[in-house]
């Protein structure tokens, strides 16, 4: 927790506070934004820029993009160094989150990145465990922020009886990501019936996807 000082904490809160800021204006104009090039707004007349146009947009259209990830439970949106450019070696993305009602953001934990979400719309249910062996289990609401340390284990459900749309700010131009289905998948079945107290067959009916799931649907 002592790396996320309150410098991180403020950068953070303005990504999110400009990104909710984005949902709207992007939703409300539908104005298309490159992820290269020159801006699409271009000022005219006296008092207007007397400087060159930059060569990359500083813009990014976050409701507009297609999803990374498209489930039946919701989708994924993500705005890293790789779609714009214009985060460059600064640590920070942003993915939208898009969940039905009932839906499960499976559990996870994210290697290089903390986490910081802000609700839109909808309910969530955000569970954090820590190296102490705890948990902290919080409902979140619209206006209502959430925050993951780096690498700690964590879950997000959509409790609520509306899409739940949350945009999560990472620090980390590109976030890395171990899903629960992954990290299962990965490992031979024996070592989870053994952890878990099961019998040897107590998981023979398992779905071990061979992918990451990210989210899946009320059942």
């Amino acid at each position: 927790m002592t790396e996320f000082n309150r410098r991180e904490v403020l950068g953070a809160g303005i990504a999110t506070t400009a990104a909710v800021a984005g949902l709207a204006a992007s939703d409300a104009t539908g104005s298309p934004g490159g992820q290269s090039g020159a801006s699409d707004v271009r000022l005219k007349g006296p008092g207007a820029p007397d400087l060159p146009p930059a060569d990359e947009t500083y813009r990014f259209p976050l409701t507009k993009t297609k999803p990374e990830v498209v489930t039946k439970g919701g989708t994924v949106v993500e705005c890293t160094v790789k779609n714009f450019p214009a985060v460059g070696e600064s640590e920070a993305a942003i993915f939208l989150l898009r969940m039905e009602p009932g839906a499960l953001r499976e559990p996870h934990w994210h290697p290089n990145a903390w986490e910081l979400e802000y609700v839109v719309q909808g309910k969530a249910r955000l569970g954090v465990i820590t190296p102490d062996g705890t948990v902290d289990t919080v409902e979140l609401g619209p206006g209502d922020v959430g925050f993951v340390p780096r690498a700690w284990g964590h879950y997000i459900q959509s409790i609520g009886n509306n899409e739940l749309v949350m945009p999560i700010t990472f620090g980390n131009k590109q976030p890395d990501d171990i899903g629960l289905s992954t990290f299962f998948s990965g490992c031979p079945t024996s070592t989870f019936t053994r952890t878990l107290g099961l019998p040897k067959d107590g998981l023979a009916d398992a779905d071990k996807p061979g992918k990451t799931l990210f989210i899946l649907p009320k059942p």
